[in-house]
C-alpha cells in the first residue's frame, strides 16, 4: 500500500517531470497494480492535466502513462480489473490494448464485448485481430458463428488466419464444414498471394496456420 500510495503521488504530481511519471507507469504497466479504480482514471487520461480538445495532441510521455495504466489493468490480480477492463473496451472498441489486456484475463464475462468488437467490420483491423485471439484462447463456443463469418468473409489475410487459429482452439465441430471448405479452395482464393504459398511451403504466412487449425480441429 505504501509502495502503491507513493506511485500514485508521483504520477498525480503534475509538477514532477513527466519522464519520470511516465518511467514508473512502465513498471507499473510490467507489474500491474492492486488499485484499479485509480489505474482506470489514468486509463482514461483523467488527472493528467490534458488538453481539452480530446483532438489536440499530447506529449508521448503523457500517452505512455495512459498505455501503461491500460496494460497494467490486465496485470492486476483485483478481480474488479475484468470488469472496469470490459466497460473501458465497450467505450473504446477499437484500443487494441485494451483489447489484449482484457483477453489475458480470460474470464467468460468478457466473451460477449470481444463478438460485439470483432463483428463490427468499422473497427480497425487490428482490434478485430486482437479480439477474435482473445476469443479463441477463451475457448467462446458463442463466437463460432461471428468467427466463421470473419473468416469466410473478410479480405484481411490476417484477420482471416487469426479466425481461423481461434476456431481451432475452440474445438467446436460445427465449425468443421466452414473450416474444410476453405482449405480445400485456398489455392484459389484471391486472399493469398503466390508469395503467401511459397511461405506457406517452409511453414510461415498466413496459410500454414490456417492449415493447421484445421488438423486442429479434426481431432
Amino acid at each position: 500500500p505504501c509502495v502503491e500510495a507513493a506511485i500514485k503521488g508521483v504520477v498525480g504530481d503534475k509538477s514532477a517531470p513527466r519522464e519520470l511519471r511516465a518511467s514508473i507507469m512502465r513498471q507499473v504497466g510490467q507489474k500491474g497494480m492492486d488499485d484499479v479504480d485509480w489505474l482506470a482514471r489514468v486509463a482514461r487520461g483523467e488527472g493528467l492535466d490534458l488538453p481539452s480538445d480530446p483532438k489536440a495532441e499530447i506529449s508521448q510521455e503523457e500517452f505512455g502513462i495512459i498505455l501503461n495504466a491500460q496494460r497494467a489493468l490486465g496485470k492486476s490480480a483485483n478481480p474488479k480489473a475484468v470488469e472496469i477492463l470490459i466497460g473501458l473496451v465497450e467505450k473504446n472498441p477499437s484500443n487494441s490494448l485494451l483489447i489484449q489486456a482484457l483477453g489475458k484475463k480470460k474470464d467468460p464475462r468478457a466473451i460477449p464485448v470481444l463478438i460485439n468488437v470483432l463483428k463490427n467490420g468499422s473497427r480497425s483491423n487490428l482490434s478485430r485481430h486482437d479480439a477474435a485471439g482473445a476469443l479463441g484462447e477463451l475457448i467462446a463456443t458463442e463466437a463460432v458463428e461471428p468467427l466463421i463469418d470473419v473468416m469466410q468473409n473478410e479480405s484481411d489475410e490476417s484477420l482471416v488466419m487469426t479466425a481461423a487459429v481461434a476456431l481451432g482452439k475452440i474445438g467446436d465441430k460445427k465449425a468443421l464444414p466452414a473450416l474444410e471448405k476453405m482449405v480445400a479452395n485456398l489455392k484459389n482464393d484471391p486472399r493469398f498471394s503466390d508469395a503467401e504459398w511459397r511461405l506457406a511451403k517452409e511453414g510461415h504466412g498466413y496459410i500454414a496456420p490456417i492449415q493447421r487449425a484445421l488438423e486442429q480441429l479434426k481431432r
